[in-house]
């Protein structure tokens, strides 16, 4: 059943830092859920309560639309469409969604134009969902559990990683350079496209992660591989004489339960406590 009110709250991240990795730990996992729910649609007809055709179709879209829609987003921003291929029954067909998410926004309290802002926050973070898609591949493959990154809560800004931080960007110039280069050529419809995905990646740009925070996270990220780990028995050292990596643990959390690889970094006095818990990944929590 779906009760349509709310029954929790909880703060989004405040900084796109943050975001960035809750995003990609949320991208992370739905295709990977999908056989499961094959699965469940053959025990289901084995019980003659098979799975309807509605529910098919919302679990799917729900667990795999992730995929397919990043993936056709490149493919939208990257085609070089003509007139002929990008017809207006292209927008036609798109217009039920936009208007549907938008009397959802404007019964939720928001504005029905903030699909727009809605449109453009997607736009800078498509190389975080492809990111979070390519994981869920690569988990898949070689069947090896990803550590769980928790969203970092730090009292300052979170630094967003070199490669999210320029994506963004060069989505923008890539968008700029495509409508001036077919409006040149008198291709309105693909200038048309290419001219209100600028818009909307630049408004979601200034709004989600500002240009002196992209000029700061930029140098950040060029000069990161100046700094070099202390060495055990440093600065670092806890007081109980441990030596833990705290700021990778707060990045990108501990390792999957069983991966000796890197059980090493669990210190000794959380170990007992976290043996009997399940595992983040496990447990279903995102």
């Amino acid at each position: 059943m779906n009760y349509p009110e709310r029954l929790s709250y909880s703060a989004t991240p405040p900084d796109f830092g943050s975001l960035v990795v809750q995003r990609r730990r949320w991208a992370n996992g739905g295709l990977l859920i999908l056989p499961k729910f094959l699965a469940q649609v053959r025990a289901r007809r084995r019980t003659e309560t098979p799975v309807r055709l509605a529910e098919w179709l919302l679990r799917v879209n729900y667990m795999a639309s992730l995929a397919w829609a990043s993936v056709g987003l490149v493919f939208l921003l990257a085609f070089p469409f003509d007139s002929a291929l990008l017809s207006p029954l292209v927008v036609l067909a798109a217009l039920p969604y936009f208007l549907s998410q938008a009397s959802d926004l404007r019964t939720t309290g928001y504005r029905r134009r903030d699909i727009f802002r809605i449109y453009g926050f997607n736009l800078i973070l498509l190389p975080v969902n492809l990111a979070g898609v390519l994981k869920s591949v690569e988990q898949a493959l070689t069947g090896r559990k990803i550590p769980f990154a928790r969203t970092p809560k730090v009292r300052d800004r979170t630094a967003t990683q070199l490669l999210y931080v320029v994506s963004p960007w060069a989505i923008l110039v890539f968008s700029v350079v495509t409508a001036w280069w077919n409006a040149s050529a008198q291709n309105w419809g693909t200038a048309a496209f290419a001219g209100f995905n600028s818009i909307c990646a630049a408004w979601a740009i200034v709004e989600n992660i500002g240009v002196r925070n992209s000029i700061v996270d930029v140098w950040l990220g060029l000069t990161n591989w100046m700094w070099v780990p202390v060495a055990a028995g440093a600065a670092g050292t806890t007081a109980t004489g441990e030596d833990f990596d705290w700021e990778a643990a707060l990045y990108h959390g501990y390792p999957a339960v069983g991966d000796r690889a890197t059980a090493r970094t669990t210190p000794p006095r959380l170990e007992a406590e976290t043996s009997t818990l399940p595992s983040p990944i496990d447990s279903g929590i995102r």
